[in-house]
């Protein structure tokens, strides 16, 4: 198995899709009763397949992922050879909460003393689609690219 088995709350709102990809085996819902109830091992080797199937159509259209915390900010462009970081780390003791848009609203010049941004190029540890899944699964969001040419207009913009 490529990453897991969808959960029951997955499976259930993928409910059609589900059936559709049992006609392709030329089950229909009797027919896949009885088969997972005869074949059980059979039956889950296919639900096996149809949880890649799906990871594997969701992850392919994964462009950029974020992850946010209340002092720390990641976006990584995930690229086809590579994947691209750019993070914002706030000190500890600054009332600024990347959490919270009004925070990030009301941020002034005079609070970005000890802010650190970054950039990071690097391959990916496995393959691509692994590594999405990977971060997905610890809880990094799929977003689009306004973030993250955002971050990367800032980082350029306060480089000396």
């Amino acid at each position: 198995m490529k990453y897991r088995f969808l959960t029951y709350q997955e499976f259930d709102l993928l409910r059609e899709d589900f059936h559709n990809y049992l006609y392709h085996f030329g089950f229909n819902d009797f027919e896949w009763k009885l088969f997972s109830d005869y074949a059980p091992t059979e039956a889950i080797n296919i639900i096996e397949d149809y949880s890649d199937d799906i990871f594997d159509r969701l992850i392919k259209d994964v462009k950029y992922l974020e992850y946010r915390s209340d002092k720390e900010l990641q976006v990584i462009e995930c690229k086809e050879e590579k994947m691209i970081t750019i993070g914002l780390n706030v000190p500890v003791n600054s009332k600024v909460n990347l959490t919270d848009l009004e925070s990030i609203k009301s941020l002034e010049k005079s609070d970005c003393e000890g802010y650190k941004c970054f950039k990071e190029v690097k391959e990916y540890p496995e393959n691509r689609d692994q590594t999405v899944f990977r971060l997905i699964e610890k809880g990094y969001q799929v977003v689009n690219n306004k973030l993250f040419e955002h971050l990367n207009f800032l980082r350029l913009s306060f480089q000396n």
